[in-house]
């Protein structure tokens, strides 16, 4: 048998498996059609028959799926060869003119295209017409080959044919040109086409770090980890190693002089431009960025740029903490209501006898009953029609006759002095000029009774309980009494044992208003009677750094811990006073968020799942007809009424605002931002909003002044406004470089210390390369540097490497660290007052747009003075301080005119008390980063370099926004750079921040033919529906 085994068939290659007939069949119909062939070990006959079932579907749905690609592949090449054969044949019979005409057309219409199109747009198209005419190389026989290159080459003979003698003239200088560019093509530039390689770019960051000679021999300020703030945050797990460029990112010229990629230098000083952003392909021109306010630089009182010596360094440093967190808690305290001065520290607790809206009642006998009896008389008042006979009625009350049983008379204190409901909203009224509006007025009620029910059942320490010692026992039953039938009334106006209240309405109709009004007469009442009062008993927060910044609060994730693992025993003691827990812009919080809100409110309150919210009253404000949370699904959105029972099943109060004063002014405009809102827009409305596109008929402001702002729709476009206005002001207020004047004081552009972070292999700190370095901030916004990005690249801290500053500019916060502290929040507003610099700072002068600017390195910046915006009750009295200086020059009576000036001085001081109050310092803070920089300026792709170290001013600039940020706030005038519908509801959050139709500029236009604008979900429908809104 041995002499006949070399006539045996051989095994098949199995790969190591024991396959059997059958199997070895579908091994190999798996492997034609691209399927995974597997198999189970040891198994039995069922298995093995499923098995085999499963893989002969897959193979089945494989084979399907390729004779459709083929079928489909052969029927679009049949279409596309007809095409070509009728446009062969209708080009065959087209006259000359009509050829003509059609070419033209074709070129108009691409011309129109490209001016539109934005720059990712661009390189799309690019690349896909590379991709088309590649894969039509490729399977294009010799004869079409030779086909091709024969109608270019007529096509080429006919242009020649009928050029003219100065087109002819033009076509060779242009073919000149680009030859001479060729051929003086330098060593760098052919460096630079070597990053095209793509298996170099992908490897270029786990280079070794090679030494950079210039880098060496630049001396530049070290850190000081005591006066620069560190923040870390979490990259993508970068090794933290730098890239170095020093082999291919400069050339040494003949002179000594470095020309690197960003330009070049002029006399040692580096020369930049603002072009390399506002030339990008985006359909701003250069008339669309406004001129600067002139009066913010010349009329400044205080130097924008100071020095500061070594003995005034030293005494800030002694003084920091003090100073600092006094002024922080005052401007936090004043700017908690947006136009209400509260009296009280951010949590402090206060038992003052005397405050700024009057004094602690004297009370004869501090017991339960007389405490009932008081809180019985906040409840007085006169019984009004309307919201505006109880407005324009005597501040002198009517006091109804009271219940039996329930007097107030020889209670042993002045009833007339007890803070009532009416009375704080008149005298808010009257001093402040704010009105409610009859539904917020409910709103106002159901809040400030909710608060005085919970004093009433939980009873005060100060005033004993019922059943206290002072209370004579023939007084129990009567002051039991008394309590019921109080809180009976408190109920029947709104009030609730546990509020959850969902406050909502359009865009402006005052629901942040309303909390304030009711915040302010709980703190009114509990300083009145000298009970314990802290700005946690009424716990403002928000779901934005912005809004919570508005109003004195935190941001709730801050607030409740939300993002803690474990809450301790101190967090717990914060919310020891809170009441009433206000959530503002709820329409960013998602269900998710809701459901771990409950369950740490239920952690910290020590109540068990069993009791929502953890027992604390919470009103909700906003409107879903707003912007969702970023990256939200659908199914976790709060309206969804398939997943939210938690929200819908907690409101016990839902309250809708109907009336917009935003719009006062201009009732015509929010009438059709209402019919926006409902999702009712009409042909006629887009008209009508198009009528503010900019043009001859309808220009820009002339300058940049007064509460104006850009509205942009991605961050991208936000820096290249910034970068155009800063162009402007360099153009209007600095010397040409050729000039002898030196670069102005108040224009700084302060740079970031950019570094490598530390790394366990260098034992010590890396510089990046000088090159890359100077690369990053000359040519980068703070769109391309960001710190603490999530995976997808969404989120983080979004940091300006060269922050362009001047008096007046505006600018915001960037994080929610300073929020307690200094009242700054993630996108807060402020306004950028002058430059303290260390002793000894290096202020250099460098080239931007041929112009001189003076630029130092954050380092040496010792803080940044900035100030918060304005409340209303400092408006008021602003204008209140410029009618009496106007009564005063016009006055012609001694008497008179020495009260006047002792008004005016008076005024004066309270002026300056309060705009001292919103004024704050920032330090520099470093953060860990990563940048988005073009390597090679020839091309449009980008390298991302991670693990960088960045130390700069944590603010950025606001002249130009994007809709989530403008969320919340309110404008004069806006300019709406460019509309976007690729986030939901934001064309109308956009629109409704400015007042008046004619406040508005449009840089772009919707379209009439879109019906989809401002189109309401069904869920969120059938979600106010449920609510009854």
């Amino acid at each position: 048998m041995s002499e006949l085994n070399h006539l045996r068939k051989k095994p098949p290659d199995d790969g190591g498996l024991l396959l059997d007939t059958k199997d070895r069949r579908l091994k190999m119909e798996c492997e034609e059609c691209g399927v995974l062939f597997y198999i189970g070990p040891e198994e039995t006959s069922q298995q093995r028959y499923e098995r085999r079932a499963t893989l002969r579907r897959s193979i089945n749905a494989a084979k399907t799926k390729m004779r459709r690609l083929r079928q489909s592949s052969d029927a679009r090449e049949a279409r596309l060869q007809a095409d070509r054969a009728n446009k062969e044949s209708q080009r065959e019979v087209e006259t000359e003119d009509a050829r003509t005409s059609r070419l033209q057309g074709q070129a108009l219409r691409q011309d129109r295209l490209r001016q539109t199109e934005t720059e990712d747009a661009r390189t799309s198209r690019l690349q896909g017409q590379a991709l088309r005419q590649d894969r039509l190389r490729q399977t294009e026989t010799e004869d079409a080959w030779t086909s091709r290159l024969q109608g270019q080459a007529l096509r080429q003979d006919r242009l020649r044919q009928t050029e003219t003698e100065d087109a002819r003239t033009s076509r060779l200088q242009e073919q000149a040109q680009r030859q001479q560019a060729l051929k003086s093509k330098t060593l760098w530039e052919r460096g630079i086409r070597i990053l095209e390689n793509i298996d170099e770019r992908k490897g270029v960051q786990g280079l070794a770090r090679a030494s950079d000679p210039l880098a060496r021999e630049t001396s530049e300020p070290e850190s000081d980890p005591n006066n620069v703030t560190t923040q870390r945050t979490d990259d993508d797990g970068d090794s933290g190693r730098g890239i170095d460029l020093s082999s291919f990112d400069f050339e040494v010229g003949t002179d000594g002089q470095d020309y690197d990629l960003n330009g070049g230098t002029i006399g040692g000083m580096r020369c930049n431009t603002h072009d390399v952003k506002t030339k990008q392909r985006t359909h701003l021109r250069d008339d669309h960025f406004l001129e600067p306010n002139a009066d913010a630089h010349a009329l400044s009182s205080t130097p924008f740029l100071s020095r500061s010596s070594i003995a005034d360094t030293s005494q800030d440093q002694e003084g920091s903490s003090s100073v600092g967190d006094n002024t922080a808690t005052s401007s936090a305290s004043d700017s908690s209501s947006g136009a209400i001065n509260n009296s009280t520290g951010n949590g402090n607790q206060s038992n003052d006898s005397s405050t700024s809206t009057g004094t602690r009642i004297q009370v004869q006998h501090r017991n339960f009953p007389t405490f009932v009896k008081l809180v019985s008389c906040s409840q007085r008042g006169g019984v009004y029609s309307s919201i505006e006979e109880m407005y324009s009625g005597t501040m002198t009350e009517q006091v109804p006759v009271p219940p039996p049983g329930d007097t107030v008379t020889n209670c042993g204190f002045d009833p007339s002095s007890v803070p009532t409901l009416q009375g704080v909203a008149r005298q808010i009224a009257a001093n402040e000029g704010i009105k409610l509006d009859e539904k917020q007025y409910i709103g106002y009620e159901i809040i400030a009774c909710t608060f005085l029910i919970h004093l009433v059942r939980c009873g005060v320490e100060s005033f004993g309980g019922p059943f206290s010692e002072d209370v004579p026992g023939d007084e129990v039953s009567n002051t039991e009494e008394s309590r019921n039938r109080l809180l009976q009334r408190l109920r029947a106006r709104g009030g609730k044992n546990q509020l959850r209240m969902f406050l909502t309405g359009f865009a402006g109709a005052g629901k942040s208003t309303a909390i304030t009004v009711a915040k302010e007469f709980c703190r009114r009442f509990c300083v009145a009677l000298g009970l314990p009062w802290s700005e946690n008993s009424f716990y403002f927060t928000s779901t934005t750094g912005v809004s919570a910044a508005l109003f004195g609060g935190e941001t709730i994730h801050m607030a409740a811990f939300l993002n803690h693992k474990k809450i301790t025993a101190d967090m717990k003691a914060a919310w020891q006073h809170v009441v009433v827990l206000v959530v503002d812009e709820i329409s960013f919080f998602s269900l998710s968020n809701l459901k771990k809100l409950n369950k740490c409110l239920q952690t910290i309150k020590g109540t068990g799942s069993s009791v929502i919210f953890g027992g604390v009253s919470v009103v909700f404000v906003g409107d879903f007809h707003q912007l969702d949370p970023v990256g939200c699904k659908d199914s976790d959105v709060l309206y969804n009424g398939a997943t939210n029972g938690l929200w819908e099943g907690s409101i016990n109060v839902a309250l809708f605002l109907e009336h917009s004063h935003r719009f006062d002014e201009d009732p015509v405009f929010g009438e059709i931002l209402k019919r926006l809102w409902r999702g009712e827009l009409t042909r006629d409305d887009i008209r009508t909003i198009n009528t503010r596109l900019v043009g001859p008929e309808n220009p820009l402001p002339s300058e940049m002044s007064g509460d104006i702002s850009y509205a942009c729709d991605t961050n991208r476009l936000r820096s290249t406004i910034h970068f155009g206005l800063y162009a402007k002001k360099i153009q209007s207020l600095c010397p040409p470089k050729d000039s002898d004047a030196p670069a102005p004081d108040n224009m700084l552009i302060v740079l970031a210390d950019i570094q490598s972070t530390n790394s366990a292999k260098s034992q010590g700190r890396i510089r990046v390369s000088k090159t890359l370095k100077d690369l990053i901030l000359g040519t980068c916004g703070d769109d391309d540097v960001i710190a603490g990005a999530d995976k997808g690249g969404r989120g983080g801290t979004k940091i300006d490497p060269s922050l362009r500053l001047s008096p007046g500019c505006s600018g915001m916060g960037i994080s929610n660290k300073d929020l307690r502290s200094k009242g700054v929040g993630n996108g807060t507003t402020l306004t950028v007052i002058s430059v303290k610099l260390k002793p000894g700072a290096v202020v250099e002068e460098a080239i931007w747009d041929g112009r001189k600017v003076n630029t130092v390195s954050a380092l040496w910046v010792e803080h940044l003075e900035c100030m918060l915006s304005k409340p209303k009750a400092l408006k008021i009295l602003e204008e209140d301080l410029k009618e009496l200086k106007s009564t005063l020059a016009s006055n012609t009576d001694p008497d008179k005119a020495s009260e006047l000036r002792k008004a005016v001085s008076k005024t004066e001081q309270a002026v300056a008390t309060s705009t001292d109050k919103l004024r704050f310092q920032l330090k520099p803070r470093s953060f860990t980063a990563k940048a988005t920089v073009c390597i090679d300026p020839h091309s449009t792709s980008k390298t991302t370099i991670k693990g960088i170290k960045i130390t700069q001013l944590p603010i950025n600039l606001n002249d130009a926004t994007t809709g989530h940020k403008l969320q919340g706030c309110s404008k004069d005038r806006l300019i709406v750079a460019k509309f976007t519908k690729r986030f939901k509801n934001w064309i109308y959050v956009v629109l409704s921040r400015v007042r008046t139709l004619k406040g508005l500029y449009l840089l772009d236009t919707l379209d009439e033919d879109d019906d989809t604008l401002g189109e309401v979900p069904r869920a969120l429908r059938l979600h106010e529906q449920r609510l009854n809104l």
